[in-house]
């Protein structure tokens, strides 16, 4: 049984490319979980009947999207140097996932997903629309958006305008950056702005560019 005396907590930051876009949230976690066990890293457990290791990802990312920024925390039960550890991660990550950075992280910090506060998005058309501008403009300047959403199976009506901090559209006339919540309860996606818009989620792209945490609360 581990102790917080002996407890480490480390925050991995890695990009989720096209070999695991269409790897979900729990798949990614179990992929992780092999990946810590492949790099030999000692892993500290939760207590209980159903031990489990110790880490968590910071925030879902949309099913059939990419990223540049994804965040995990885990613990480990012994110490470790930091360049022991990076060293043993990459070696042992699989297609689809790129280290990117890791950190030494305070035992007592929040978890990862309570310090997240936006995400930023890059949107890409697979063609090019000259009108792009025009929606963008159109929907930052309105008060509602409203859209059909199922929720416990029913459809309902949704404002999602208050989800969306920023969005501009670039001068090629094919990509989208938004700012959007990534809170509890009010986190917005960008198959739902881009559904707004006017566009089918086969005719884009989706990839994660930054995941904005709280600096407070790190």
């Amino acid at each position: 049984m581990s102790t917080n005396e002996h407890l480490s907590r480390f925050r991995f930051h890695f990009e989720k490319n096209e070999n695991m876009k269409y790897t979900g949230h729990l798949d990614l976690h179990r992929t992780l979980e092999r990946t810590f066990r492949r790099s030999n890293m000692p892993l500290a457990y939760s207590q209980g009947f159903n031990p489990h290791p110790r880490m968590t990802l910071a925030i879902t990312l949309p099913l059939g999207c990419t990223s540049s920024h994804e965040i995990v925390d885990f613990w480990l039960n012994e110490p470790l140097p930091i360049d022991e550890v990076a060293s043993r991660l990459k070696k042992g990550l699989p297609p689809g996932i790129t280290f990117v950075s890791i950190e030494e992280i305070s035992i007592q910090a929040p978890k990862p997903q309570k310090a997240v506060q936006s995400a930023w998005f890059t949107v890409s058309l697979k063609e090019t629309d000259t009108t792009i501008q025009e929606k963008v403009d159109t929907f930052m300047a309105s008060e509602e958006v409203i859209i059909d959403k199922k929720r416990k199976g029913k459809m309902k009506k949704v404002n999602i305008r208050p989800f969306v901090l920023e969005m501009k559209a670039n001068e090629n006339a094919k990509d989208i950056e938004m700012n959007l919540t990534a809170l509890p309860s009010a986190t917005g996606r960008p198959d739902d702005v881009m559904k707004s818009l006017g566009y089918a989620i086969n005719k884009i792209n989706i990839h994660r560019t930054k995941i904005i945490l709280n600096e407070e609360q790190v």
